[in-house]
C-alpha cells in the first residue's frame, strides 16, 4: 500500500541535495528553492497522511492546510527565480 509518505521521501532526498549545494557554495537564494520544493511536495504529504489519520479535522481544513503549503512552497521557488534573475532589485 503506497502512502503520501512514500512520495514524500524522494522529495526529502532532492531537496537536501540542493541544501547541500547551498552550503557548499554559500549562495543565500539557493536556500528557498530547498525550502519551496520541500513546502511544495513532501510537507503537503505529510500533512495529509499525519492529519487525515491521527485528527479527527473535517477534508475540508486539511485541504486548506496542505494547499496553503504548497502556496508557500510556490513562492519560495519563485522568489529565488526573480532573485537570480536580478527581478529583486528592479526598483533602484
Amino acid at each position: 500500500m503506497s502512502t503520501p509518505l512514500h512520495s514524500a521521501l524522494p522529495w526529502f532526498v532532492i531537496a537536501r541535495k540542493v541544501y547541500q549545494g547551498y552550503g557548499y557554495n554559500t549562495y543565500p537564494l539557493m536556500l528557498y528553492p530547498a525550502t519551496g520544493m520541500v513546502l511544495f511536495t513532501a510537507v503537503p504529504a505529510v500533512f495529509l497522511f499525519f492529519l487525515s489519520l491521527f485528527t479527527g479535522l473535517l477534508s475540508y481544513f486539511v485541504t486548506v492546510v496542505t494547499n496553503g503549503s504548497e502556496l508557500l512552497g510556490l513562492v519560495a521557488i519563485a522568489y529565488s527565480l526573480c532573485g537570480r534573475f536580478g527581478l529583486d532589485d528592479a526598483s533602484e
